[in-house]
C-alpha cells in the first residue's frame, strides 16, 4: 500500500517548479481569479518525444480555460460538465498550480494507484454542483473516499449570512454568519442529506 507525498504541499508554480514533486494520486490545486480548481494527477505519457503530465478533473468543455464554473450557465448551482483527462498545462491555462495533499492530516489517503483508479473510473461521467458536486469534491473523493470542499462551505456560509441579512437586517446577518461558521457541521449535514435524496454522489 504505497501512499506518496503524504501531507505534502508544494510551492505555487509551473511545471518547472512543481513537476519534480509530482506523484500519481496527488491532488492538484489550480489557481483561478476568485476560486481554486482541483484535479487528480494520474501520471505522464510520452508523445512526440515530449512528456505530457495528465490530470483528471471536472470541467465544462464549452467553458474558457477549462473553468469548472461559467457565468453563462442558467443557474449558479448547476452546469453541464463532466470528468475529463487533460494535460496539466491545459488545465492550468498559464496560471500557477500546486500539489495540495494537506488534508492527509485529517483524512486517511488511499494508496496512490487506488486514487488513480477512482479518478479514471469516472471519466466521461456528467454532473456538477457548486455546493454538492464540484471539482474539489471529486478530487477529495478520489484520494480519501469521501467528499470535502472548503469552497462549498464558504458558499453555504455566505448564503446563510445573506439570507439572515435579508430576513433580519444586521442582527440577522450576524446570526447567519454564526450559523454559517460555528454551525457548519449542521449545515453540511443538511446539504449531504439533500445530495443523497437527489442522488448526487460520485
Amino acid at each position: 500500500m504505497t501512499i506518496l507525498n503524504r501531507n505534502f504541499q508544494s510551492p505555487w508554480g509551473d511545471l518547472l517548479v512543481v513537476g519534480p514533486f509530482l506523484c500519481p494520486g496527488d491532488l492538484i490545486e489550480f489557481k483561478r481569479d476568485v476560486y481554486s480548481h482541483w484535479g487528480v494527477y494520474i501520471d505522464c505519457k510520452c508523445e512526440d518525444n515530449k512528456k505530457i503530465r495528465l490530470v483528471v478533473h471536472v470541467t465544462g468543455r464549452d467553458m474558457p480555460d477549462s473553468s469548472p464554473v461559467s457565468i453563462r450557465t442558467s443557474s449558479p448551482f448547476t452546469v453541464k460538465a463532466e470528468v475529463t483527462c487533460d494535460s496539466i498545462e491545459t488545465v492550468a491555462a498559464g496560471k500557477p498550480f500546486r500539489i495540495n495533499n494537506v488534508r492527509d492530516s485529517q483524512y486517511t489517503p488511499a494508496p496512490c494507484m487506488e486514487v488513480v483508479e477512482r479518478a479514471l473510473s469516472k471519466l466521461g461521467k456528467p454532473g456538477y454542483s457548486i455546493l454538492m458536486k464540484n471539482c474539489e469534491h471529486f478530487a477529495t473523493w478520489c484520494r480519501y473516499g469521501s467528499t470535502h470542499s472548503e469552497q462549498s462551505k464558504a458558499v453555504k456560509a455566505a448564503g446563510i449570512t445573506v439570507l439572515g441579512a435579508l430576513v433580519g437586517g444586521p442582527l440577522g446577518a450576524v446570526a447567519g454568519f454564526v450559523v454559517g461558521t460555528v454551525g457548519q457541521q449542521l449545515v453540511d449535514g443538511f446539504w449531504n442529506k439533500a445530495a443523497n435524496r437527489l442522488g448526487i454522489t460520485w
